[in-house]
């Protein structure tokens, strides 16, 4: 087991080469600092984790005045990310996920265009733009127009993009995907895999969740892709509001059945039912001690909310399954 989880965490990596990044803001119309990188704004699946921020502008002076913010329509300077942890594809879960992300974020403006006062790093993080944006971004090779590799435009629905960055760029940009591209290409396949027709699960739980998605947007997107895949209770964290809008229990809150007893007893429903088919219909009671619940099942016998919603700590679970779509999530299942 030593030898091959060494293998598949510890495999040699390709050196990453130089890598360099312009953007400029199509939209909206405003002056920002811009925040490449840090905390929740993309991931390498190794440790330290996270791609150490860089600012437009770099001089923190300057986020004292608007005016030498970055403004809209102009090319930004190129930023030298080269010397950034950025690794190979892993091959922890499989696919192209497993390659670095990058994000880029908004910071100094609210939706209404009102200023805040950006003035340090710690005032900054609390100044996202929670709007929708267009950026086009351009990655290079070297810091000039003639070593471009690519160049994209994408748009956010909360002040940020995010977007993988398979390295060396020269050679692995047939991998590139944004956070839209990636949401898409989920959808496809499970179109694919379902002929568009839902799977809709009466009695049992298929949970997952979603790590936290950068774009309220997006996550709708994904949460209608898994429900379409028959998964009906899916935790976020971000985004509650997206949750209750597309009709799906977060588990954190809800957790699974918590009475071991009525558990069983829905298992063996679903066990029987087979022969109740061949012998004729036949009814099962409750167990004494779910009586309190009784109420919360629908005649066929279908959980509810309410009867989900004892103490999550004590719950029981047939299926949980790992969702990770985001481009910046950990090492991502990419189907």
């Amino acid at each position: 087991l030593l030898a091959a989880a060494s293998s598949v965490f510890a495999q040699p990596l390709e050196k990453s080469g130089p890598v360099f990044l312009r953007l400029r803001v199509l939209e909206p119309q405003r002056r920002f600092v811009v925040r490449i990188g840090g905390w929740g704004a993309g991931m390498i699946h190794v440790s330290p984790w996270r791609v150490p921020q860089a600012y437009l502008p770099e001089d923190r002076a300057a986020w004292k005045d608007v005016n030498k913010w970055l403004a809209p329509e102009t090319w930004s300077r190129w930023v030298d990310l080269s010397d950034r942890d950025w690794h190979g594809r892993l091959n922890r879960e499989g696919g192209i996920a497993e390659w670095p992300s990058l994000g880029i974020q908004l910071r100094g403006n609210d939706e209404t265009g009102r200023v805040n006062p950006a003035v340090d790093e710690i005032t900054i993080e609390n100044a996202n733009y929670p709007g929708k944006v267009r950026i086009e971004v351009q990655l290079a090779t070297a810091p000039r127009e003639n070593a471009v590799v690519k160049t994209f435009t994408e748009e956010g629905h909360y002040g940020e993009i995010v977007f993988l960055l398979p390295t060396p760029l020269d050679k692995h940009m047939d991998e590139f995907e944004t956070g839209t591209q990636m949401t898409a290409r989920h959808r496809q396949w499970a179109e694919e895999v379902t002929g568009g027709q839902p799977v809709t699960l009466q009695q049992m739980s298929v949970a997952t969740a979603i790590w936290g998605h950068y774009d309220p947007e997006l996550c709708r997107q994904d949460v209608e892709t898994l429900k379409l895949l028959g998964f009906n209770t899916i935790n976020d964290g971000r985004w509650p509001a997206v949750m209750r809008e597309e009709g799906v229990k977060p588990w954190w809150s809800t957790g699974f059945e918590p009475d071991p007893e009525l558990q069983q007893w829905h298992w063996h429903q679903f066990l029987t039912r087979f022969e109740q088919q061949a012998e004729g219909t036949g009814t099962s009671s409750l167990p004494a001690s779910s009586s309190r619940q009784r109420q919360a099942l629908t005649p066929a016998g279908a959980m509810t909310t309410r009867a989900m919603s004892l103490s999550p700590t004590r719950s029981r679970s047939l299926t949980c399954a790992r969702w990770r779509p985001r481009a910046c999530a950990g090492s991502s299942r990419a189907i």
